[in-house]
């Protein structure tokens, strides 16, 4: 066996980087001390501008979170990274503890043993172990050690030459920890106390545990790393295990997928309550979803069923199926966002087991795969969770097309074109004619593909017909009553909704005809991540028939493409609007993986292709979410106001992107795609926690309309209310005033402010400084709240000011934001 100086030598000829950047390092922290107080001057100066940043990154100072990342290695399998750090830890501590009062030298602030900087030595043991394994790493770790080292010298800490001497004691003691594991560690490898992957995981998961709770060191610090850093960690380590898990549980998979309504019913369980988690956690959006709530609570609140109203106007071009279901959630479980979300996570899960159904008679497997994949899409996540009529509308679409299959699998039966006709309706009652115009086109460019191979000749259209005569009975049952009762207002409507919308773009929702007719394009590449890898394969295998045979081909480009089509040649563009052709994508990608086992030339070619477009997609996603701290730094530079919750937002969302993308690498595009589609489900899965837990929450502190209505409700209950150049539905939604709350121009505040009744003015700091540009403000306005927040409608930074008129208690400026 080697001699310790023989392995120390063997070590620092096979790390020639490290040894590299340890030299490097100690000889800036001697050429820097000559200037230690002109560095730390600089720091200091720009500590305002840096510190959410750096409060952010610290805790990577820390021995307790370089300890869990060791932990996290050891759980996914790479021991020897997880020992060598544990150890570099051990030796970097030793080390600082020992030269500290050896050389004695005086922080910045005053305080003793400044040199070395404990925490960049203990943030540099990083470098070694991780840099041994892989180059790049040192593009990630060498700046979070840098921030580190600028976060010391921005606190008065220490001076840049003990930061610089700190990093050099760290990649020391990473160079001796991997000596020390060379002649030690490995050699007892055979032995007993040997610990096993499970031991690592049960070991991570214990730390994390008694993080949370502070057992390991500064509560905050555990918890904002445990929060950031966490959730791109644990799906690392998930994805690390479920190919071991795949091969324990291969037998009890197998007697699920003999079970396929079980494993159905457990798919959306669990679809249901993600998506509960997610439409939760944050205010409504403006403007669709508070339009539809509000709506829906006046129709509570009035009684009337028939004529959906607004802020006291008409509502119609909408029917009323949409506003029925919030109602009828609002009274089963109270007047919350979820309950005017619930309505489009039940018909979510609906169409799940729908489509299960069609995967299950038309391609043949558990259904499991298509209802997995159409769940976890981005767009299906979105639409499935927002307050709005897609989702329901999409189960009136997979209803009727789940119809048709059975139709053109067995034949037609009368009862199922009696049941086609009420589908029909209730598509008319949630979005008008859009989505029986998509049924009818999907139906009849499938019938007309698979006219050769089915049972269903041009009799069928008999069947269409009947179908549509009940559909239109059922949506004229409520519109003629209506229209009559509203004095024409609901033809006028439907002219200039249904109609003009075809040919002029509404509401600022589209363009030129030819400029924006690829528009859905990149839509469709975006709204089917994660699933965008398989998207090229599935439509070679579907256009080629190698999914479902001619009847499967029928019905998956006869669905999906005359959405798409119709869709793109519409003057007015939204992306939910191609949503009902993304089940056809899903049942497509299903098929594609029920035979990953015979992929032809073309298929695999397409699979290269999709793979390397979901990495990039995913991970310049990422790198764009995690550089938030950056972004938010340089924009509080700018003069714009800190905002931490975002910054750590973005961080902790960027990262478990960029995770989902390292997460696949591994994998074999072809051997592995199942296994490599089950990790996108899991991915997905710890993305949408990370959401639900971490980033909606954080973002929901800047949708500032539901604080700013509360206070109003609060201290001026019954005091009226008119906005100006602020009438934002949310607003609207959350003051839930039976008036009507009217919309003023700037000009006319003067003649508002001479009114002797008390009332309240919500308006923005743009609208105030336009009036004072031409005179003062009236004497009796009273600012009595003033609160700041992003308007997401409008893309940009509001002030949002509230004045009262003539009101004796009011109470001066008071933030509402507080």
């Amino acid at each position: 066996m080697p001699s310790l100086t023989t392995t120390a030598k063997r070590t620092a000829r096979s790390n020639p980087t490290a040894v590299f950047l340890f030299v490097l390092f100690a000889i800036m922290a001697v050429a820097v001390s000559f200037h230690d107080r002109n560095w730390s001057e600089l720091f200091t100066a720009h500590k305002p501008m840096l510190n959410q940043f750096l409060d952010i990154m610290h805790v990577f100072g820390g021995g307790h979170t370089i300890i869990l990342i060791a932990l996290a290695l050891g759980a996914m399998g790479k021991r020897r990274a997880a020992v060598d750090l544990i150890v570099a830890v051990l030796v970097a501590s030793a080390i600082v503890w020992i030269l500290k009062p050896a050389i004695w030298r005086i922080r910045p602030s005053g305080k003793d043993f400044s040199f070395p900087s404990g925490d960049a030595a203990v943030a540099a043991t990083l470098i070694v172990p991780l840099l041994a394994r892989r180059w790049w790493t040192l593009l990630g770790t060498l700046p979070v050690v840098l921030v580190v080292a600028a976060d010391r010298m921005a606190h008065n800490y220490h001076y840049a030459s003990d930061t610089m001497a700190g990093i050099a004691v760290g990649i020391l003691g990473g160079l001796i920890a991997q000596a020390l594991v060379d002649r030690y560690w490995l050699p007892a490898q055979k032995s007993k106390w040997r610990l096993h992957r499970a031991g690592w995981l049960g070991l991570a998961v214990a730390a994390a545990v008694l993080g949370c709770f502070g057992v390991l060191g500064d509560d905050e610090d555990v918890l904002s790393f445990l929060t950031n850093f966490g959730p791109a960690m644990a799906l690392l380590v998930a994805a690390a295990w479920l190919p071991m898990l795949a091969k324990l549980w291969k037998g009890k998979f197998r007697a699920l997928t003999r079970r396929p309504w079980l494993t159905a019913a457990l798919i959306v369980v669990a679809v249901i309550a993600v998506y509960m988690l997610l439409a939760s956690q944050c205010a409504l959006f403006d403007r669709d979803e508070p339009r539809y709530a509000k709506a829906a609570a006046e129709m509570l609140a009035s009684g009337n069923f028939a004529e959906p109203t607004f802020n006291g106007e008409y509502r119609l071009h909408k029917p009323p199926a949409i506003y029925w279901l919030m109602a009828g959630s609002v009274k089963l479980i109270g007047r919350s966002e979820l309950a005017f979300r619930l309505p489009s996570i039940v018909a979510t899960g609906l169409s799940l087991l729908l489509l299960c159904r069609i995967q299950r008679r038309l391609l043949g497997g558990s259904g499991a795969w298509a209802m997995l994949i159409l769940a976890t899409s981005t767009i299906m996540m979105m639409a499935g969770t927002w307050a709005i009529t897609d989702a329901v509308l999409l189960l009136t679409v997979v209803a009727a097309m789940t119809l048709f299959v059975d139709d053109l699998l067995v034949g037609p039966r009368w009862w199922r074109t009696l049941t086609a006709g009420a589908v029909w309706g209730a598509s008319l009652l949630v979005k008008g004619p859009v989505g029986v115009g998509v049924i009818v086109a999907s139906i009849g460019l499938s019938w007309w593909l698979a006219r050769r191979d089915s049972k269903l000749t041009a009799r069928y259209w008999l069947h269409i017909l009947v179908a549509l005569v009940i559909g239109v009975g059922v949506i004229l049952a409520w519109a003629i009553p209506t229209n009559i009762a509203t004095g024409g207002k609901l033809v006028e409507v439907v002219n200039e909704q249904f109609v003009q919308r075809l040919f002029t773009p509404m509401e600022g929702h589209g363009g030129a005809f030819w400029p924006t007719l690829p528009f859905y394009l990149p839509v469709l590449i975006v709204g089917f991540l994660p699933w965008t890898m398989l998207l090229g394969g599935s439509a070679s295998a579907a256009l080629a028939g190698r999914v479902g045979g001619r009847p499967g081909r029928a019905v998956i480009i006869g669905w999906a493409l005359p959405t798409f089509i119709i869709m793109s040649l519409v003057a007015t563009k939204l992306p939910h609007y191609i949503l009902p052709m993304f089940p056809a994508l899903a049942l497509a990608a299903a098929g594609l993986l029920s035979r990953s086992d015979d992929l032809t030339r073309r298929e695999r070619a397409w699979l290269v292709h999709g793979d390397r477009t979901f990495a990039i997609m995913i991970g310049l996603g990422g790198l764009v979410l995690a550089s938030a701290p950056v972004a938010m730094t340089v924009l509080v530079g700018l003069g714009f106001p800190e905002m931490r919750d975002v910054m750590e937002a973005g961080l902790a969302g960027g990262l478990v992107l960029l995770a989902m993308a390292m997460a696949q690498r591994p994998l074999n595009r072809f051997v592995h795609l199942r296994l490599k589609a089950a990790v996108l489900v899991l991915s997905v899965l710890i993305v949408s926690l990370t959401m639900g837990f971490i980033c909606l929450p954080r973002l929901a502190n800047h949708q500032f309309t539901k604080p700013l209505a509360a206070d109003l409700n609060a201290r001026y209950a019954g005091t009226p209310i008119v906005t100006c150049d602020f009438d934002e539905p949310s607003l609207l939604f959350y003051l839930d005033r039976p008036e009507v709350i009217d919309n003023i121009d700037w000009h006319q505040i003067p003649a508002w402010a001479e009114d002797s009744r008390p009332a309240l003015l919500i308006t923005t700091a743009e609208e105030i400084d336009e009036l004072r540009q031409r005179r003062p403000l009236p004497t009796n306005m009273i600012k009595v709240a003033r609160t700041e927040g992003f308007n997401y409608s409008k893309g940009r930074w509001r002030t949002v000011l509230v004045y009262a008129r003539n009101l004796p208690e009011a109470q001066p400026e008071r933030s509402s934001h507080d």
